[in-house]
């Protein structure tokens, strides 16, 4: 695995450093050049700016529903530099058409989504490039999570 200081996941919550260490594995190994990822619920661009920085060359597209997350999100992959194409649309994403993607990501967000399961995961499937990789996360069906919702 691309080699992330330890103190790149202290940035994050322990749901989102799972997560980002998936990735990150997921990402491992790709010779694709540059390497594209999607990030579906991309709110403020954190995993995917850790992830573009740590494998330079990147093609980076995030949709989120809020436009406030979307404009953090560009701001922040905005910073990474040259190597780094970013496209983060603030938009629905069963009613938007994104480019394929190496690595697809969502962290807590598929759920979310008001569609049936059968067409996000045949919308991520179309969006997937051949051999890509998906790594995703869902809250636990717990307590706690049952009152954070209220």
């Amino acid at each position: 695995m691309t080699d992330f200081a330890e103190s790149t996941f202290h940035d994050f919550s322990s749901a989102d450093a799972s997560l980002l260490r998936a990735a990150a594995v997921a990402c491992e190994g790709r010779s694709d050049s540059p390497l594209r990822l999607l990030d579906i619920g991309c709110g403020t661009g954190a995993i995917l700016g850790a992830l573009a920085s740590a494998y330079g060359v990147t093609i980076c597209t995030g949709i989120d529903i809020s436009q406030q997350n979307a404009e953090e999100a560009r701001n922040r992959l905005g910073r990474l530099g040259p190597g780094v194409v970013a496209n983060i649309i603030a938009a629905d994403y069963m009613r938007t058409e994104l480019p394929l993607a190496d690595v697809v990501i969502s962290g807590s967000t598929l759920h979310l989504i008001n569609a049936p399961f059968e067409a996000i995961f045949g919308k991520i499937c179309r969006e997937t490039a051949l051999g890509g990789r998906l790594v995703f996360s869902v809250p636990s069906d717990c307590l706690a999570n049952s009152l954070l919702c209220w």
